[in-house]
């Protein structure tokens, strides 16, 4: 009896302890496209993967791994295009674990009379957070001017190193003095950025022409892309100045200044500080004015048509292995050069939560993304002033 007891009790416990994971409100992403480990855990990680688990004051445990997503990502695209049936692609990239939890799901689903929302919580998390961090939005370029490192934690150590010279010329018999390099190390802390949204248990329950909620969270993620995106601008521009002249002056039809000699003036220098320079970003009017210089087009042929917006212009007239980085949220009257490894954003683990406040009767979701943008090799990047008026 005693045993059967035992045994009754063992099974309460595993099943309190299903009901608590689904239960979970909140999941976190590893951004790392390799395995890590978390500093302040100890635990390895999986790379690009979502995860269960929070300790007190929300710091993430990084203990119960849900799924890799490229994984599912890759079945889903098959799924449509038919290389994979949807019953499979449903749990790839799951683990063992959470793909039970999927499938017991989808039985209820199929099966039952009646379905509550207690049925899907744990999957209704992990389907918010994949949506979230896997969604391409429009009118945001910058993140991608800039080397991106991804990072579990929320600091982030980069080392440089210095070089030293060689001798030149040394005459027969001569010793010359060692020369040794030196390493240097800057940290940067990761800030979040974050979306609040609450909704009432009656915006919930009543009937709209447009789906408020969705509109909401649209609001949300691409309001966080926006911030980063304005972030990454503002920092380009704490960077040396250099004095340009403005593109689009004109004088008797021809424009005023050469903006491959103001150009390449800078770049110059930065290439004696051993940068390679293959970027460039500007507001929409640095690159109008450009193309319609004289000296860039030709003094009789017609300006090349313009795209307008936030874009990615790659073999600029003139500049082979340059890639232009167009983004509004630039001072309109600045040309940034610079090698893309001067630039460091420092990306962190983003989480989504959501949570229930009986009390107050409403529905509250959360975003968190972990970021910091700094300039980590000064010299090899300059801003051009004044190419526009």
């Amino acid at each position: 009896m005693y045993g059967n007891e035992g045994y009754l009790r063992d099974l309460v416990r595993e099943e309190a302890k299903r009901q608590e994971k689904n239960r979970i409100t909140s999941a976190w992403y590893n951004p790392t496209p390799y395995r890590v480990k978390d500093k302040e855990t100890g635990q390895m990680l999986e790379p690009q993967s979502i995860y269960l688990g929070e300790a007190s004051g929300g710091k993430p445990t990084w203990n119960t791994r849900v799924c890799h997503i490229p994984t599912y990502l890759k079945a889903v695209e098959g799924r449509t295009i038919g290389d994979i049936d949807a019953e499979t692609a449903a749990y790839e990239g799951f683990t063992p674990e959470f793909a039970d939890v999927m499938a017991e799901a989808r039985y209820q689903y199929k099966t039952a009379g009646a379905v509550t929302s207690d049925d899907f919580a744990a999957v209704r998390t992990v389907n918010v957070m994949t949506e979230l961090l896997n969604t391409t939005y429009k009118d945001t370029v910058l993140e991608q001017s800039v080397l991106v490192v991804q990072t579990p934690s929320l600091h982030l150590d980069i080392d440089t190193y210095d070089k030293f010279t060689a001798y030149q010329d040394v005459e027969e018999g001569v010793i010359v003095p060692t020369r040794k390099g030196a390493l240097s190390r800057q940290s940067l802390d990761l800030r979040k950025d974050v979306a609040h949204l609450q909704f009432t248990d009656e915006v919930l329950m009543r009937g709209y022409d447009q789906n408020v909620y969705q509109v909401h969270i649209e609001n949300a993620v691409n309001d966080l892309r926006r911030i980063k995106e304005k972030k990454i601008a503002t920092i380009l521009e704490t960077a040396t100045d250099d004095s340009g002249a403005d593109f689009g002056a004109r004088t008797g039809g021809l424009s005023n200044a050469d903006p491959y000699d103001i150009i390449g003036t800078t770049i110059d220098t930065i290439t004696a500080n051993d940068g390679i320079v293959d970027t460039f970003a500007s507001a929409d009017k640095v690159v109008r004015d450009f193309m319609g210089n004289s000296n860039v087009k030709g003094q009789f042929a017609a300006g090349a048509p313009q795209e307008v917006g936030a874009r990615v212009v790659n073999n600029i007239q003139g500049f082979s292995g340059i890639t232009w980085y167009i983004s509004n949220e630039l001072t309109p009257t600045i040309l940034s050069v610079y090698d893309k490894r001067a630039v460091v954003l420092a990306q962190g683990p983003t989480k989504v939560a959501q949570y229930r406040n009986e009390e107050g009767g409403f529905e509250g979701y959360i975003s968190r993304d972990w970021n910091a943008v700094k300039i980590v090799q000064a010299g090899k990047i300059r801003n051009i002033t004044g190419v526009t008026a």
